[in-house]
Parts: structure tokens; sequence; C-alpha cells
């Protein structure tokens, strides 16, 4: 997950990729499919490139789609054994 969203966000200013970075990484600590929409708009909004939209509105369906998951792994991490690793 942390490389779909560091794709999502290196075409954004330097400041506001840090910025949006935590923000991202926050929403994978503390899973909040609202908080996780917010941030996918703020980004969408800084975006320029209508190709580099589609990507990203890809990769947040993608994300939403694996919320259970994320939630699973946020909650009982600890207890995970193995790797569910997605070749981008």
């Amino acid at each position: 997950m942390n490389t779909i969203y560091r794709n999502m966000s290196e075409h954004l200013p330097h400041l506001d990729d840090n910025t949006i970075h935590q923000e991202m990484q926050d929403t994978l600590d503390w899973p909040s499919k609202e908080k996780t929409r917010k941030v996918f708009k703020k980004i969408l909004k800084l975006t320029d490139s209508e190709s580099k939209k589609k990507s990203i509105k890809e990769s947040g369906r993608y994300i939403l789609n694996q919320w259970d998951g994320i939630e699973i792994k946020a909650d009982k991490g600890f207890e995970i054994i193995g790797c569910s690793a997605k070749v981008m």
C-alpha cells in the first residue's frame, strides 16, 4: 500500500508531498475511509495531468476495495503471518 500511496503523490511539490504522504500513512495506521477519500480528493485537486488523475482514481478504487484487509492489518497486524504484496 505504501508504494501505491507514494505513486499517487510523487508528482506533487516537495512540501505538499511530505504532508500528503503523512496524511495517507495515517489513514493506514488508523483506518478511516472518510479521511482516505479526503486525501484522495486533495491529491486530485493538486494534480494537473489527466492521465495522472486517471491513475490516482484507479489506485484509490483499489485501496478502497481492499479496505477490509486494511482494517484487519491495523487491528491485528501483529497476528498476521505471511506476505501479500502487489507487484506494480
